[in-house]
């Protein structure tokens, strides 16, 4: 499953005012194929079902259109971005703030100018490697051994994407206490189905298993199409703690760190 995180190729586009007074209105499109600066069409390094998604899907495009930037129209920023940042962004431009516990981040101050956002973010698929960028730097981290992994799924509504968790599937649930964002209601912990390879995955329609799981890293302004993988320790040691940081943040479980070899933070125990 993808986790929504993404490098946006962030551009600004000019548009007339809406003839009816109100909040200045704003949208949101997909550029064109080809157009001039946007990244090719996506392609992959791996297949998904071999679990490396590569950068060309996890850099989406993004075009804002706003009459009040008219004089920028056309400028493309390098601001590292999210779809987390969609929510706030469209309350700002409604003149609302976000609930504390929102994460992501309004875009409206890019338009005006490119200015940094995070100094990272982490993406991936449920059960594949855990995958974070820079902007400069991609880098994929998988287990060593993707069978001895222990992964859970934990849910309020027990179901999968087409269809109800089955007898067998909730056979070993237990109760565990919530995450933050659960504002620490209890959730079912259930483990986590396990594809023809016994890697546990998210959905069995990942294909007969992983195939390519080794941990590399790419330099994305020499390779950007990632073919070319790196040996760069200290960019690796810096990239793995981040993981850890924002895993830590966002309340990942304690087999999210176990199994990329990262401590497991003392307030992420939990039963």
């Amino acid at each position: 499953m993808m986790h929504g995180l993404e490098k946006s190729d962030l551009a600004i586009v000019a548009m007339k005012p809406a003839n009816k007074a109100g909040v200045p209105s704003a949208k949101w499109v997909e550029p064109r194929a080809g157009t001039k600066g946007n990244p090719d069409p996506p392609r992959t390094r791996r297949t998904q079902s071999r679990g490396r998604v590569s950068h060309g899907l996890e850099r989406v495009p993004l075009v804002i259109a706003h009459p009040a930037f008219a004089a920028q129209a056309g400028q493309r920023r390098q601001a590292l971005t999210q779809t987390t940042d969609l929510m706030p962004t469209l309350l700002d431009l409604h003149g609302m703030k976000p609930p504390a516990t929102v994460e992501g981040h309004s875009l409206m101050p890019l338009l005006a100018q490119d200015m940094p956002l995070r100094e990272a973010a982490i993406y991936g698929m449920f059960g594949a490697a855990t995958n974070i960028t820079d902007g400069r730097y991609t880098y994929f981290r998988y287990p060593h051994d993707m069978t001895r992994q222990d992964l859970y799924e934990y849910t309020l509504m027990p179901m999968h994407l087409k269809s109800m968790f089955a007898v067998a599937d909730l056979a070993q649930a237990e109760l565990a206490r919530g995450f933050n964002f659960t504002q620490g209601v209890p959730l079912l912990k259930v483990p986590a189905r396990r594809n023809a390879k016994g890697q546990p995955v998210g959905h069995t329609g990942q294909g007969s298993g992983y195939e390519d799981t080794t941990t590399v890293l790419f330099d994305l302004a020499s390779d950007p199409a990632q073919l070319q993988p790196i040996r760069d320790a200290a960019v690796e040691e810096r990239l793995l703690s981040q993981i850890g940081n924002l895993m830590e943040k966002n309340d990942a479980p304690p087999e999210a760190f176990l199994r990329l070899d990262l401590n497991v933070p003392a307030r992420t125990l939990r039963v």
